[in-house]
């Protein structure tokens, strides 16, 4: 009975398809209850259309019988693999039309530029006519780019104005000797030019008519371009270019040492750092960018990190720069390192390290480089011997409790940027919970300047940002010095004439009697001078000579 149900089910089938197609059909057992069912495995070729709509490439349709009615049950399965071809097939089909629909979109689009119609071949009578048309759409296109590079143009640097100094060719003979001569000169690493160079050479032309600048790891041809920024930012001229790497400034006839030194921002070392990350990008690809890289400067609030996704992160804020033997003392003001701190978490900042906070003293006769003293102190907010240096110490201290008054509504959103002026930025940082915090900044360095904010009134010095921890009270301004000015003196103290012994001189002090002179055990002969520390072994100040 199955059999002959089989194939009444067949002959329906193939009356239901009109044609013969491939029809492959298994036959089961019949249950022997009320509800019976038979399957069959249709395989539809996609290319014929059928009555049946459903269209899928491999399946199988079972005809169930349930309470006396007739149901048709559809379930798809894996094609087997002498059929597969059809499926890639059917798949390479949608994909071309999909370009196809996406292409004439495409031309249909009022945005194209692109000219209608096919585009005719200019014949030319010879070749120079062609070469001459096309030096002339050259040009043409040349003038669009650069009225379209105009609109990208980085604004012009703000520094002192550089007057033409008329300078002989003796005296630049002789300055450019001098300047090889001379030891004293100031890195440029890698950034491109930033303000600490500038700040640098202010320094070196107090007691110094000449400056080197070392361009470390620069490309042939880019140290003029180092020399023409340093030139337009600090003032100086540049009198000769040692090799690819060493440029020599003049200061001029008229310099005059500025009352104020506080970084220049140059807008050329975004440039430069656009540059640099491009090779980094070709030197090591994506592990590049994989890493958390972090900012080392006098400012970092431009810094932007490589990805958004990662903090901005500030490792070494320099308090101050090393003191080399020769050179005038380093020094940085309180006011210029709280607002680079300030304006680096009104800008998003989320990490800020000193380089250096303490600063130290190698006692003995090493140092960590050529011509650098042996005292690291860095002009720190705390001394080699662990006092505080005020009012640096004091001021930071300030700093960083306003900031820390902040610390829900800076973790918790990022800040609305209002403009209220020329100059005059305010960036307010507030939750929904109700936790509010703003920062009014003054980046102009010559005028102060009143601002409203929230209805209200502040007063903004120069260069300076008042941070607002509940958005209505200033709790602290950074060119305003609350804490105690101290300065360190030594007191001279007298000793007691012909003491013999510690004891008299008192517990704070003690001294050890050291034989002068040469003694015999110790003599050798040699001529000429020697080396003292390798003589000495590194054991004694003193070498004594006796002449014969």
């Amino acid at each position: 009975m199955a059999i002959a149900f089989v194939r009444s089910l067949q002959r329906a089938s193939s009356s239901l398809l009109r044609s013969s197609y491939p029809l492959l059909i298994s036959a089961r057992s019949i249950p022997q209850s009320r509800e019976f069912a038979c399957s069959t495995s249709t395989f539809f070729q996609p290319t014929i259309s059928t009555i049946c709509r459903r269209n899928f490439s491999h399946g199988t349709v079972n005809l169930v019988i349930s309470e006396g009615k007739p149901k048709f049950e559809t379930r798809e399965l894996d094609p087997p693999k002498k059929w597969k071809w059809l499926t890639k097939k059917r798949l390479k089909l949608k994909r071309k039309k999909e370009r196809e629909e996406r292409n004439a979109a495409n031309r249909k689009d009022p945005r194209r530029l692109t000219v209608k119609g096919k585009k005719k071949k200019r014949k030319f009578a010879n070749p120079e006519e062609r070469i001459k048309h096309k030096l002339e759409r050259a040009k043409i296109k040349e003038a669009s780019l650069v009225e379209k590079l105009k609109r990208y143009e980085v604004a012009k640097m703000q520094g002192p104005e550089v007057r033409p100094h008329e300078i002989t060719g003796e005296e630049r003979f002789y300055l450019k000797k001098m300047g090889q001569k001379r030891s004293n000169y100031v890195p440029i690493g890698r950034r491109g030019v930033f303000g600490g160079v500038i700040l640098n050479m202010h320094m070196h032309w107090k007691k110094h008519e000449t400056v080197k600048v070392i361009c470390n790891n620069s490309k042939p041809g880019q140290v003029q371009q180092y020399a023409e920024e340093l030139a337009k930012l600090s003032g100086g001229v540049p009198v000769n270019i040692i090799g690819d790497d060493t440029i020599v400034f003049y200061r001029g006839k008229g310099y005059v040492q500025p009352k104020v030194m506080c970084m220049v921002r140059s807008v050329a070392a975004g440039r430069f750092v656009v540059i640099i990350l491009r090779d980094l990008w070709a030197q090591y690809g994506k592990a590049h960018v994989q890493a958390i890289n972090t900012c080392n400067g006098f400012y970092c609030d431009q810094f932007t990190p490589n990805s958004n996704n990662k903090p901005k992160m500030w490792t070494e804020n320099w308090s101050g720069w090393f003191l080399g033997f020769g050179d005038p003392t380093p020094y940085r003001p309180v006011e210029d390192l709280a607002f680079a701190v300030a304006i680096f978490y009104q800008r998003s900042g989320t990490f800020q390290n000193y380089y250096m906070y303490h600063g130290g003293t190698n006692f003995e006769r090493t140092s960590g480089g050529p011509l650098i003293s042996t005292s690291y102190d860095y002009d720190a907010p705390i001394d080699e011997y662990g006092l505080v240096r005020q009012p640096k110490w004091g001021h930071l201290r300030d700093l960083h409790k306003a900031i820390k008054l902040c610390e829900d509504a800076l973790l918790a959103t990022d800040p609305t940027v209002t403009s209220l002026g020329s100059n005059l930025v305010a960036s307010e940082y507030k939750t929904s919970s109700g936790s509010c915090a703003a920062f009014l900044a003054n980046i102009g360095t010559v005028s102060d300047a009143t601002v409203t904010f929230n209805g209200n009134s502040y007063h903004l010095p120069a260069w300076s940002i008042s941070i607002l921890p509940d958005c209505k009270n200033v709790a602290f301004n950074t060119a305003k010095i609350n804490a105690a000015t101290e300065s360190t003196t030594f007191a001279r103290q007298a000793l007691k004439p012909n003491a013999d012994s510690s004891e008299e001189l008192g517990s704070q002090w003690s001294y050890i009697k050291e034989p002068i002179g040469i003694s015999k055990a110790d003599a050798f002969v040699k001529p000429g001078l020697l080396e003292q520390i390798n003589t000495t072994a590194d054991e004694s100040d003193y070498l004594w000579y006796s002449l014969r």
